[in-house]
């Protein structure tokens, strides 16, 4: 039986393609304008390209670069940017490297797809042309997710995307903390309003991904090796993430958030000692933020919550008649007819089980719902999983990160990984068995 290895992510040997791209997310967190003022198409152009042209060559980072540079433009308060607003842009540009990477570089592998992702492919595109619905959008996004998918092929390069969701989170914890006035959630003393277009649910979630991945690289489930900088850059995610969530009053992100962390803590082989050690440190961070106020906005929403999660139970039930109203929806109405076809129109499901249920009909929940078991199955690393897992089904009872593109950076990309997290693991088993 081999040692526990630890990865690194080789930053000496790759330092100028990371500074580079840091530099380049520091230059799309410069554009603030929250008017509809774009700017210079040049600039738009040349950034773009600048963030797209490297992966032709380093395709491995580009599930990181997308976590970085996508989860930064859907998550601004300024409604345009230095890189794209539309995810089919994303989709197309990656599909084009991807192409040229594979015949330049000679590797197939990156569009070899499995029996299931096939098959899955197929339900989509045969649900969509029966609806008549849009089939090229999550047709696109499910084929830019599966490249991406096969471009992490080691440690490394899922290390490093792991690593981008909590450069993300904090980049976005400190953006909130000087525009937070143009951010959703404003408190008026007596009640909650929304005071721009960034909703704090989906803003939570994606903080969420950087908050649990770096409590995960605390204690020791993403092998990857640490120093006093990765340390302080994964404690300042936790610490920013968590304030900025609290901060922002989402609910449903909280107990995401909340219930996968505990599930790390009980869980994890860190000793006792240090487990009571973290305890205690947040009971005392809670009743330091909780007489510093930090809670007052979210105490609001909760005392001035009917008993409907804000109308949401009142959506879901609407929306499920409607659809069982004619067997013929048993298939499903197609990509987000669950917003558009079921009533009441044009109201987000804010529940995926529902909107899944309403896009692809019980073949659709079905497969979600055989997707879950299997993950649970999984043995090893099983705290890690099981908190992943937690995350992102608590996650889909209040949010719609599938079926609405606004949440697609946050639970989709947290499942690619999951996914190929277990994957390695499976490798990794299988040549220490081989080696024994």
């Amino acid at each position: 039986m081999t040692n526990t290895q630890y990865f690194s992510i080789d930053f000496k040997r790759n330092r100028f393609i990371y500074v580079y791209y840091l530099l380049l997310h520091l230059i799309c967190l410069s554009w603030t304008n929250i008017g509809m003022v774009q700017p210079p198409m040049f600039l738009r152009l040349a950034i773009t390209v600048g963030v797209f042209l490297p992966l032709i060559k380093y395709f491995w980072m580009a599930p990181a670069v997308i976590i970085l540079f996508a989860g930064l433009r859907f998550n601004s308060i300024a409604p345009f940017g230095y890189v794209p607003t539309m995810w089919y842009i994303y989709e197309y540009l990656i599909i084009f490297v991807a192409v040229l990477h594979a015949t330049i570089y000679k590797n197939p592998k990156i569009f070899k797809f499995t029996n299931s992702q096939i098959l899955l492919f197929l339900f989509l595109f045969i649900v969509d042309i029966i609806n008549l619905q849009p089939f090229s959008k999550i047709f696109g996004f499910s084929l830019m997710l599966f490249l991406l998918y096969n471009a992490i092929q080691d440690r490394k390069a899922l290390n490093l995307a792991s690593l981008s969701f909590v450069i993300l989170t904090i980049t976005l914890s400190l953006y909130y903390f000087i525009f937070a006035k143009d951010f959703a959630i404003a408190y008026y003393g007596s009640h909650t309003e929304r005071a721009t277009w960034v909703d704090p649910n989906y803003f939570g979630i994606v903080l969420g991904c950087g908050i649990i991945l770096s409590t995960a690289f605390l204690y020791g489930a993403i092998k990857m090796k640490f120093n006093s900088y990765y340390k302080t850059i994964i404690i300042a995610c936790i610490i920013l993430g968590i304030i900025v969530v609290v901060l922002q009053a989402s609910r449903g992100s909280l107990l995401a958030i909340g219930t996968a962390m505990i599930i790390q803590l009980l869980f994890s082989r860190t000793k006792l000692y240090i487990k009571l050690a973290l305890i205690s440190v947040t009971l005392i961070g809670i009743i330091y933020m909780y007489q510093s106020d930090y809670f007052t906005l979210l105490i609001d929403r909760v005392q001035n919550d009917e008993g409907t999660g804000s109308g949401r139970t009142e959506i879901w039930i609407r929306k499920i008649n409607d659809w069982s109203s004619n067997l013929s929806n048993i298939l499903g109405g197609g990509f987000q007819s669950s917003i558009y076809k079921f009533a009441p129109l044009k109201a987000d499901c804010h529940n995926e089980y529902v909107s899944i249920l309403l896009n692809y009909g019980v073949i659709g929940i079905g497969i979600l719902f055989a997707s879950i078991y299997k993950l649970c199955r999984v043995i090893k690393n099983r705290a890690f999983n099981l908190s992943l897992i937690a995350f992102i089904c608590i996650a889909f009872m209040t949010l719609s990160p599938f079926s609405c593109e606004t949440g697609w950076i946050a639970c989709p990309f947290l499942i690619l990984l999951l996914y190929k997290y277990i994957s390695l693991n499976n490798r990794e088993a299988q040549k220490e068995t081989t080696n024994i």
